[in-house]
């Protein structure tokens, strides 16, 4: 993977992300994959803690909004590849199956069960 980056995560520049390269023009580009997924741990727990947002569909509608987005589409596959509802919260115990999800849908990156726990880790979550 070019960037280490299965989640897409955007450049922001405010953000300084642990295991983060120069990044390219949009995306953020990572040391290794493990970095990209404690940072996309770190804007979920953010969207939870700060936000408020815990569900499928209202944390895709904030990470991949319509204007970029299928976002209709989006949360119809996460919630297939989960088996669950869009009203379904997003805690711990299901971090990991919704973190693949996303990974698949925007790169058809297959996350593994490894490298999600070297990044939570690395976090507080």
């Amino acid at each position: 993977m070019k960037l280490n980056n299965p989640f897409n995560i955007r450049v922001a520049p405010k953000n300084h992300w642990r295991g983060a390269l120069p990044f390219s023009k949009n995306f953020e580009r990572f040391r290794n994959t493990v970095y990209s997924v404690r940072a996309f741990i770190i804007i979920i727990s953010t969207y939870r803690y700060k936000y408020n947002i815990t569900t499928v569909y209202d944390i895709i509608h904030r990470y991949a909004p319509e204007v970029e987005n299928d976002t209709r589409a989006y949360i119809s596959y996460i919630c297939k590849r989960m088996k669950c509802l869009p009203d379904q919260e997003i805690t711990h115990e299901n971090l990991f199956e919704f973190a693949r999800a996303v990974a698949y849908m925007e790169s058809n990156y297959q996350l593994s069960k490894q490298e999600f726990q070297e990044a939570l880790s690395m976090t507080n979550y």
